[in-house]
């Protein structure tokens, strides 16, 4: 606030002129008012106070005000003309009296104000907005007709990126906007800001934009979807409705929702429009709490009822008033109507009042909706943590019971394959037993991977990989089935390129696609695998063979878990491996597909990023056939204690062991047993079953660590619990090395001799 006289200079001015201004008190009065101002803005004030001292009539601006440090202050002016006595001449001097107003704060105020008192939602605003949709992953921006009406564009539709965006908003706010943009996209904040545009005609309209992020389910932001408004009209109604409040500036800096400002006795001296739209109840006197009430004395009548959080509220005003804290902060429920409220309260010292006479400015936010949506989100966390419980549980238990009758069956049918007695229809019908079994552990492991990977706990190690490398690995495991159909497989030379991927998932990839390129084929039929460099940073490898050919509208199917066409039901299979092969190729980031023609063949797809070949480390041909021999047993596990509730597997692994004569083998059917003879018998070597009856294996390898006498007798878990929670929970629990059943011989030697420190088996001759 200030006056001047004709001449533009000061008779009084306060100290928020002086602070936004930079200039003292002693500063201003040796200046003029138009000192304040530069170029066209103090021309256009000189002729507004000429005539408003000729026609003694006030004139609202608005100017740019410039501070002493040269920066441009937005404001608003609004004066009107009055007189004064004049000490000397005993005549009456006209005198301007202004009050100026910082409009970037009553902007920030005004738009805190609008959100409270329209609290209207987004469906609700779409009248009167536009829409953008930003794809984060491939930079592609869709704008609504309206954004382009809003800007003033000729165009029916934008078709540019966020950077023309930009270019529309006000050079002033610009910065601002973009750095707005960039905290939504980081996360670290919503989009909610105002901003002006400079349309093509000259004019400049008001701005609203905001925007939130949507996630995917790794919890990564995919896409910002967003509205813009044109609030031209109702910042105009904002600033024509506000200039006739008085005490605008202590009220409007704190502005917030519904706001009251007390005394030192607690007594309310200004509500804003807010609270008296929306008044409390004063219990003592039921009326409504406003100007002139006891804002204390609403708290304590309501605290010697019983509420605590209303004596925490008095507590923390009178807090403040004292200046024992700068601020306090607290939720209270409130009854508006037959709705219960949840409210929260901040209370902040009001800037300007003395030591002497202090005020408190009392800010109440309604949180109902926000603390309703916290509850629901972790009423949906428990659920879905608790789903995820119950799913890991029964994955747990469904490979626990398919894999201990597992163990027995292809564990015999490995010692009757090793019996010089068998004739040859015999070792045949052993060979089927053995194929039917493993490929049915491979559904059962299909079965788990996919819940895995949709569950989100698959890990990738993305590293350079040579495809030439990788193919060489692949091929030896489907020859045996390709040259049992007489299908010819071909490749091209792919030592020259290297994508970056996890190895031994792109090989379980790899090796899906050409079984079923194998399987799926005619008789005499090709299959080729190839690779080649994209326009792009991307490799696409293909696997096509000459089969039968998929239906067009089949293709988008084929992904799918346990999807399969009509005419392959008498087919091996779950189909599930394409599935499992999608989620890996978009784990890693990449995309895969298939192309077919019936009668011609198919040809499925991947891409994924390429590598630098120098970058790439070759690996060594690790082929997955192992060896038919019986391996030889290491030397320093000599007695053998097992411990199994489950016969057929006790009676096994008594089979198996039988085998090396140098061995003396124990065994016991439950944990106490067990532990028993543990103590009394002293062996090398324990082979540990979990899922017992009574004390299970983990309670039993609490006990043996326990005592001083077992505390260091190795012990290996053979078991059928075989999810990724159950061998990270038996390593952290303290085996020594985890076994899952079906237990393969050759598995079984090379994990006792790295327990026992020993080299890897070598092998019986058959």
């Amino acid at each position: 606030m200030f006056t001047v006289d004709r001449f533009g200079h000061f008779g009084i001015c306060n100290q928020q002129l002086c602070e936004v201004s930079g200039y003292t008190g002693e500063d201003l009065w040796h200046m003029t008012l138009l000192d304040l101002f530069s170029g066209r803005s103090r021309e256009e004030l000189a002729r507004a106070m000429d005539t408003a001292f000729d026609t003694q009539q006030g004139f609202d601006l608005d100017l740019p005000l410039i501070s002493n440090t040269g920066e441009q202050i937005p404001i608003t002016l609004y004066t009107t003309v009055g007189t004064q006595e004049s000490v000397r001449s005993q005549e009456k001097d006209l005198l301007l009296t202004g009050i100026a107003l910082d409009v970037s704060h009553i902007r920030e105020a005004l738009r805190a104000s609008a959100i409270s008192e329209e609290r209207l939602n987004r469906s609700q605003a779409f009248a009167n907005i536009g829409l953008w949709d930003w794809n984060l992953r491939t930079d592609e921006v869709y704008w609504s007709d309206r954004v382009a009406e809003l800007i003033g564009s000729t165009n029916s539709r934008m078709q540019f990126g966020f950077q023309e965006f930009l270019a529309a908003a006000h050079p002033l706010d610009r910065a601002r906007l973009a750095n707005s943009i960039e905290n939504c996209v980081s996360g670290t904040d919503i989009l909610d800001e105002e901003f002006r545009i400079q349309r093509p005609d000259g004019n400049e309209r008001w701005m609203l934009a905001r925007a939130n992020l949507i996630y995917d389910d790794q919890a990564t932001p995919v896409r910002m979807l967003g509205v813009i408004q044109d609030i031209t009209p109702l910042k105009h109604a904002e600033f024509i409705e506000k200039r006739a409040r008085e005490q605008v500036q202590s009220v409007i800096d704190s502005l917030e929702a519904r706001i009251c400002v007390l005394d030192q006795r607690g007594e309310i001296i200004s509500v804003n429009r807010s609270w008296q739209r929306h008044p409390y109840r004063d219990p003592v006197r039921d009326k409504s709490l406003a100007s002139g009430g006891n804002y204390l004395a609403f708290c304590d009548a309501l605290a010697e009822n019983g509420r605590k959080d209303m004596a925490r509220l008095g507590e923390a005003v009178r807090s403040v008033l004292d200046a024992c804290t700068s601020s306090a902060e607290t939720e209270v429920a409130f009854l508006q109507g037959e709705r219960e409220e949840i409210h929260l309260v901040r209370v902040t010292p009001l800037r300007g009042s003395s030591e002497e006479h202090p005020r408190v400015v009392i800010n109440h936010l309604d949180v109902t909706k926000r603390r309703e949506i916290e509850q629901d989100l972790r009423q949906a966390k428990d659920e879905a943590e608790q789903a995820s419980r119950a799913k890991s549980e029964f994955l747990s238990l469904m490979s626990h019971e398919l894999r201990t009758p597992m163990n027995a069956v292809l564990g015999f049918a490995q010692l009757l394959e090793q019996d010089d007695d068998l004739n040859e229809d015999q070792l045949e019908s052993i060979g089927e037993i053995l194929k039917a079994g493993k490929h049915l552990l491979h559904l059962i492991n299909e079965v788990l991977d996919l819940a895995r990977i949709e569950s989100g706990r698959v890990e990738l190690t993305l590293e350079p990989v040579v495809l030439d490398d990788l193919v060489n690995e692949c091929l030896p495991l489907i020859e045996a089935n390709a040259r049992q159909h007489q299908i010819r497989v071909e490749r091209d030379l792919l030592s020259q390129i290297t994508v970056l991927a996890d190895r031994v998932r792109l090989k379980q990839i790899l090796i899906n696609l050409l079984s079923n390129a194998v399987k799926y084929n005619v008789p005499s039929g090709l299959v080729r695998v190839s690779a080649r460099r994209g326009n792009n940073t991307r490799v696409r490898i293909e696997v096509m063979d000459s089969g039968l050919g998929i239906a067009e509208k089949d293709i988008s199917n084929l992904f799918s878990p346990f999807t399969r066409l009509e005419r392959d039901t008498h087919r091996e299979g779950t189909g599930i491996g394409l599935a499992v092969c999608r989620r890996l190729v978009e784990a890693m980031g990449g995309t895969i597909g298939a192309t077919s023609k019936l009668g011609q063949g198919s040809c499925f797809w991947l891409e994924i990023e390429a590598a630098t070949l120098n970058d790439a480390l070759s690996v060594d041909d690790q082929s997955e056939h192992k060896a038919s021999n019986w391996p030889k047993w290491p030397s320093r596990a000599r007695r053998i204690l097992q411990i199994e509730d489950n016969p057929s597997n006790l009676r096994l692994m008594e089979r198996i062991l039988m085998r090396y004569p140098q061995l003396h083998s124990m065994s016991a059917n439950n944990g106490q047993q067990g532990l028993e003879q543990a103590r009394q018998k002293q062996p090398d070597l324990i082979l540990l079953d979990i899922h017992m009856a009574g004390m299970n294996g983990y309670q039993l390898l609490e006990a043996l660590r326990a005592d001083r006498r077992t505390a260091n007798i190795p012990v290996i878990a053979v078991t059928a619990n075989a999810t990724d929670d159950d061998i990270k929970r038996g390593m952290e629990a303290g085996f020594d090395a985890y076994l899952t059943k079906p237990v393969d011989i050759r598995d079984l030697a090379e994990t006792v001799c790295r327990v026992m420190g020993e080299a890897d088996p070598l092998f019986l001759p058959n």
